[in-house]
Formats: C-alpha cells, structure tokens, sequence
C-alpha cells in the first residue's frame, strides 16, 4: 500500500468502500441510489484486496482517481454506457493488464 493510501486510510470517510483493505470484488446492479451518474473521484481509492469489478450499464463516466491505488485490480468491465473516463482513474492499478475500452467511450483524459 503507497504512503498516501496509509496516510488517508486513519481519516474517516463516508464512502463505504474507500480505503476498504477487505472487499475483493464488486458487483453494483442499481448505482443510481448510491451513485448517480458515475463513479465520483477517488470511490473505490486505496481498496487494497479489490481484485474484480463489474460496473452497470447505467453509468456514464469513472470519475478521476476512481480506482486510485487498487494495485491487485486484474479485471474490470467496463460497460457501453461509459463515454468519459476521468484522469488517473485508474492510476497504481499495476496488476490490470487487460482492459477493452468500449467504443461508447468518447473521451479519456490522461
């Protein structure tokens, strides 16, 4: 876990899932009660175990730093609705080697 994950990790959050050390995968069904839109910056930052991620279809952007430091993220999918992908969303995810990006997606900032 980097310095930053550690030093933010004793602040408190209300996002159930930064910070968390203990979720391994994610499956969300219905994001708008919890997320409308899209993934805000930083929702899953510093998830440590978080391993696989599937996302609905009724999201349309992943928010910068969304999966900030997920660095045993392998597999995410990303679905058509998506059509912007904020930077570094997926900056320290050093073990996601396969990505496809749907065509849906429009924009990328880097």
């Amino acid at each position: 876990m980097d310095s930053q994950c550690l030093n933010k990790s004793r602040q408190k959050t209300e996002n159930p899932f930064q910070h968390n050390e203990y979720i391994d995968s994610v499956i969300i069904k219905q994001p708008n009660q919890i997320i409308p839109g899209g993934f805000q910056e930083g929702y899953f930052e510093c998830c440590s175990s978080l391993k696989e991620v599937t996302l609905p279809e009724t999201i349309t952007r992943i928010g910068g730093g969304a999966f900030y430091s997920c660095f045993k993220l392998t597999q995410i999918n990303i679905p058509n609705s998506v059509a912007i992908i904020e930077p570094g969303a997926f900056e320290g995810c050093s073990s996601l080697t396969n990505v496809i990006i749907p065509i849906s997606v429009s924009f990328i900032n880097d």
